[in-house]
């Protein structure tokens, strides 16, 4: 899905730029990879890495204790465009990538609004049918034309696919800024299969929001076999 993307930019970058070829005209529409100052970023995940984010590593507890500080200490506003929101803001992941290494490393949280949070992953967006909107987010933020949008989205889908052609290790370390984690949580919850309560020890996720005692578990698979 991403790669039709690339080709639906760069074919509408051909679009803009037109038949002229000398440099100097495409020295006045290209931007840098990275424009100083660069206000809004977009950070496509690697397709290796699609699915494992920070959210799903920490307890539900543990991420919004963190979303709390990150929202908190940026006064419930987005840190990017200054927006506020009806509702608090998303908390989104900041990564650096090691590609000698291969380690895809947390360098810290941040508190955006939901345009902003979709230009990040601006792949999705695309994919789900909202791509436009999150690429004139991003063309309005940086103060771009539809010609320096389209050649800065052609590059990052470009590292995109270089990047996911390997295999990526989490480094988590920059956490240890927000303070120590919460403990886990002992409170008993009910096995979706007998109704019973249990220590959290003692159930097994077997899908999204559904937990099952040791014993049903154990029925469970054997009548599925």
């Amino acid at each position: 899905m991403l790669i039709m993307l690339v080709a639906l930019v760069s074919s509408r970058r051909r679009r803009f730029v037109g038949t002229t070829t000398s440099s100097r005209a495409l020295q006045v529409t290209t931007p840098t990879t990275r424009p100083s100052p660069l206000r809004l970023a977009v950070e496509l995940v690697p397709k290796t890495r699609s699915g494992a984010n920070l959210r799903s590593e920490l307890s539900a507890r543990e991420w919004k204790r963190l979303r709390g500080i990150v929202c908190e200490a940026a006064g419930n506003r987005c840190e990017i465009c200054d927006g506020v929101g009806q509702r608090a803001p998303d908390c989104n992941e900041v990564w650096e990538y090691d590609d000698q290494q291969q380690i895809q490393r947390l360098v810290r949280l941040e508190a955006l609004c939901a345009d902003c949070h979709a230009v990040k992953h601006i792949g999705r967006e695309y994919a789900g049918g909202r791509g436009e909107r999150a690429r004139s987010h991003l063309a309005e933020v940086n103060g771009w034309t539809p010609t320096q949008t389209d050649l800065y989205l052609e590059r990052q889908f470009e590292q995109w696919r270089v990047r996911s052609e390997k295999e990526w290790t989490f480094d988590l370390s920059a956490l240890a800024q927000y303070g120590p984690p919460l403990p886990p949580s002992t409170r008993r919850k009910r096995c979706a299969s007998c109704a019973e309560l249990f220590p959290p020890d003692q159930l097994t996720a077997v899908e999204v929001k559904r937990l099952l005692c040791e014993g049903c578990s154990k029925d469970e698979s054997a009548g599925s076999s």
